[in-house]
């Protein structure tokens, strides 16, 4: 039988851009009674990435997850009651990993919180994170969920808006929660009930950079790579140049640093675009994502700009960014 050992963690949730979510109900729990809510108002961000728990401290892993939640954008609400795997958890949470901090010291950092992530559809992701890193442990299914009138009459405020038609529609229409420039019927045509699914899919790749004459990537720094499906990868400058293609989902931004010839430090961020960076993985590797495929970050050589290009050897793509930077760093 599982040990459940006590750690330091810290809940949260987490929703799509465009779909926020609130909770009605429930949380984690353990065989112990153990019990973590998840109620803490309306959810809004990005994928993968956490509100603010409210149960930070020393505590049992949980085994189960029972959530009622409000999906706002789909005007409905979702049930799922589940186990969750636990070993996954205790595995990453005793082993840790190595950072660099912000002075180039290496230090051995701990996970810290664990995340439920609420998709269109009733599908939910849950993740463990830390100081750099992020890892899905898995993906459960809900179902839509009704709540007796009796119930709704009983309830009390501010619980009981969550069931007010006009309240939940003036929440789509708050700028503060969906942003502006998010055409709801392209994002819902966009984000189908499967693009939890689209995002965990993976590909067999690595990534490689080629930087002017004599420059190098930054020592005692990491290469950050925040993925579509919600998880965040450092990997240490040293462990540069990656000789094994791994199992990875998409890459949404990828930050990193080098050093030229004359000792001068710069930084690069890029944010690739969704649809063209999905578009092009599944072409790169082909059916069944067989082929394996080099991720080529290319810097000019005055250093003012990079691309992001695909290859697999015979056939290469670039693709396309919605934000690229390249910054100098004071010496």
């Amino acid at each position: 039988m599982l040990h459940f050992g006590v750690y330091n963690w810290e809940e949260g949730t987490a929703a799509m851009l465009g779909y926020p979510i609130q909770v009605y109900r429930g949380g984690f729990k353990n065989r112990y009674h153990d019990f973590v809510s998840l109620y803490g108002g309306i959810t809004i961000g990005e994928w993968g990435d956490p509100d603010n728990g409210m149960s930070g401290g020393n505590k049992r892993l949980p085994d189960h997850l029972h959530v009622i939640w409000l999906s706002y954008a789909e005007d409905c609400l979702y049930e799922i009651d589940c186990e969750i795997d636990t070993a996954m958890i205790q595995s990453y949470f005793e082993r840790g990993y190595e950072l660099y901090d912000f002075n180039g010291t290496l230090r051995h950092y701990c996970y810290n919180r664990i995340i439920a992530g609420f998709a269109p559809g009733g599908a939910v992701v849950i993740w463990i994170s830390g100081v750099g890193s992020r890892k899905e442990i898995g993906r459960y299914q809900g179902y839509k969920k009704e709540i007796s009138a009796d119930e709704i009459k009983s309830l009390d405020y501010p619980d009981k808006l969550l069931f007010d038609k006009n309240y939940r529609q003036r929440k789509m229409q708050d700028e503060n929660i969906v942003p502006p420039g998010i055409n709801q019927n392209n994002l819902h045509a966009h984000k189908s009930f499967g693009v939890c699914d689209l995002y965990r899919e993976k590909y067999r790749w690595k990534i490689i950079f080629e930087l002017p004459d004599q420059s190098v990537l930054s020592s005692k720094r990491s290469v950050r790579i925040e993925f579509y499906n919600g998880e965040v990868e450092e990997i240490l400058n040293s462990d540069f140049p990656c000789l094994s293609y791994l199992n990875l989902p998409v890459p949404q931004k990828i930050s990193f640093s080098w050093t030229d010839r004359e000792g001068q430090q710069y930084g690069g961020v890029a944010h690739l675009e969704e649809y063209d960076a999905i578009q092009t993985y599944q072409k790169i590797t082909g059916r069944g994502n067989a082929v394996p495929a080099d991720l080529i970050v290319r810097v000019n050589r005055i250093n003012t700009f990079f691309t992001i290009c695909l290859s697999n050897g015979t056939d290469d793509q670039f693709i396309m960014t919605d934000f690229i930077e390249v910054f100098k760093k004071k010496k």
